[in-house]
């Protein structure tokens, strides 16, 4: 609440990676079918942001280990994975995907 979409990107960036980024352009959303919340079905966007440093990645508790790759992991959550190859059809660059987990 308060904050524009972009605003929120960066300031989750900064929070989840610890880093700054420059938006580039939104990617478009994820439906997730099965996943459901309180609110009702899960949606999230996708954008596409260069991290300014990765010197300075720190992860939250939300994540382990982040990694970049150049194929689609298998243990990726369906929606996403669909959405990574649909971006990939249309011309995206494997090196734009970054992974957390």
């Amino acid at each position: 609440m308060g904050e524009t979409i972009e605003q929120a990107v960066k300031r989750v960036a900064k929070q989840e990676l610890g880093v700054k980024v420059e938006i580039e352009r939104m990617l478009g959303m994820i439906e997730y079918h099965i996943i459901k919340n309180h609110f009702g079905q899960v949606i999230s966007l996708a954008w596409l942001a260069e991290i300014i440093s990765l010197n300075d990645i720190k992860l939250d508790r939300q994540a382990s280990d982040f990694k970049f790759f150049k194929i689609i992991p298998k243990n990726t959550v369906r929606e996403q994975k669909l959405f990574l190859e649909r971006f990939l059809e249309r011309g995206g660059k494997k090196s734009e995907i970054i992974r957390c987990r």
